[in-house]
Parts: C-alpha cells; structure tokens; sequence
C-alpha cells in the first residue's frame, strides 16, 4: 500500500478490572482530552457483555460526537450480527447525521464470548453471511477480522481495522488487501487496534499488560505481548508504532489497557504521539 499520512486515535472499550470510579467524569472528559491532544479519532469497543462492563458501543458514540466537533468517532468494531439490522443501521445513520459525517462503522462477526449470543437468542452460525446483509450506503464502513474471508469482507468497503495482530501479520494481510485491488492511495484504510501501557519500566509494564490482556481473553497472554502490544516508554511506544506504520498501517488506536482510573493518565502519555508530524516507517 502506498505511503499516506499516519492518522492516531484512541480506542476505548470494556473493563476487565471493574467500571471507572466515575464513569460519567471519564466519557466526559475523555473525548475533549482526545480532540485537543491532537489525535485524529476515538472509536469505541463493542461487547454485550464478556471480560468485565462496558457500555453500549452505539449509545457512547453518540455521546462523543456530541462532545466532538472534529476528530472522527467510530466503532472498533460493532457486532453487528448481534443485532437487528435495520435498527442498528438507522442508529449508524443517525450519529453519522448528527455528527456532520465523522462516523465511521467498524463492523466484525465477533463470536468468541458465547454467551452474549445466546443472551439474545442468536445464533453464532452463519453471523458472517448476516454480516454481509449490511445495507450500503450511509458512513464509512471498516471490517475487522484476520481470517481471509474478513479481509475479502473489507475489500468491498472502505477500511480494514487489525486486531491482535503483529506486524508480519499485519504485513502478509496488507499483500492480500492489494491482491484484491485495494491501495490506500486511493483512500483504503488500514487501522490498527494497538494494545499499550506507558510506564519507565518496560518490564513492570510487560508484566502489568500481559496480566490484564490474560484476564480479558481468559487464557495466558504473556507469549503475545511482544507481538501485539506496545509497553515502556513513549519512545518504545513510538518504536512499535513505526513498526506498524512500515507494514501498511494507515491508523493506529491506542488502547490503554490498564485499570480503568487510569485511563485517561494513559492517553495523556500517548498524546505526544499523536502531535508528532509523523512517526518513521
């Protein structure tokens, strides 16, 4: 894929350790902290119910449009197989209206936490197919998942958003993309979801990031944090970054994954990234 300029964002979703003290002071402040730190876009995670509360992604997008006048809100990304169709795309719609066309549609089959499937009556069978029912037209539609079928999925939209995913992955899927006739030099997206935790020691942050990750996923993530995550300084931050950025990435969302009174300390270390002119490939 061509070189365009790297846009940053920040990515906030559930909370494996418990809700922040004050949820209301956070979502609050959160998207003016975004904006005026100089990142691109906030997108939110979505999940009914899994590894800890979280809101309702749709409902929380509305909110930060409506506290945002220029940064770009979307979902990374909306389980859309989970829900009606015709409702979930009018709620799409309608941030997309009020927010003067800054919403962006992150879309995914999800399917890894059963029990919000059968919390709704749905069956994870065939979600990737009622994933492919989305109705065109409305904002901009980006497709997460690393399958071949996923990048495919994305190929007839506008973006494609990695998640948990390493740089040669990454790499390998930004070939196919092209494979398929898509170039971010003619407007593509390559978003990448960046798991990070911002601290002087790099190995107390390893450990800090690896454990949350482990209880969020449920299983032991210590052997994936060299892969997927960012940890230690800044400059170590801005180091994997450019890693990202070398293998096509055309956004990159910070995703603090740390307690939840934290989180907003976290996006304050990454905002210097976002002002930087630019990271280097």
């Amino acid at each position: 894929m061509s070189m365009v300029p790297l846009r940053t964002g920040v990515l906030v979703g559930s909370w494996p350790l418990g809700m922040p003290t004050d949820p209301v002071s956070l979502y609050a402040t959160l998207p003016s902290l975004v904006e005026e730190a100089g990142f691109d876009s906030l997108f939110v995670g979505d999940h009914l119910f899994a590894a800890g509360p979280s809101v309702d992604a749709l409902a929380l997008a509305s909110s930060l449009a409506a506290r945002t006048t220029r940064i770009t809100i979307g979902t990374g990304v909306l389980q859309l197989a989970l829900r009606e169709p015709v409702a979930a795309a009018k709620q799409a719609a309608t941030i997309d209206c009020l927010s003067g066309g800054r919403f962006v549609l992150g879309v995914g089959v999800g399917g890894e936490f059963e029990a919000e499937w059968s919390a709704v009556g749905v069956p994870r069978t065939g979600r990737g197919s009622r994933l492919d029912e989305t109705r065109p037209g409305g904002p901009p539609v980006w497709v997460g998942g690393r399958s071949d079928t996923a990048l495919a999925r994305a190929a007839r939209h506008q973006g494609w958003l990695a998640y948990a995913s390493s740089p040669r992955r990454v790499r390998d899927s930004v070939q196919k993309l092209q494979s398929l006739g898509r170039d971010a030099a003619d407007g593509f997206r390559v978003g990448v979801v960046l798991w990070t935790y911002v601290a002087a020691d790099r190995a107390a942050a390893r450990t800090q990031i690896g454990r949350l990750l482990g209880r969020r996923h449920r299983q032991d993530f210590d052997r994936y944090v060299d892969a997927f995550c960012a940890v230690g300084t800044v400059d170590d931050v801005a180091a994997r970054v450019a890693e990202f950025r070398a293998a096509g990435a055309t956004d990159v969302f910070f995703n603090p994954q740390c307690p939840a009174d934290e989180f907003l300390d976290q996006v304050r270390c990454v905002a210097e990234l976002a002002s930087r002119e630019e990271v280097p490939a």
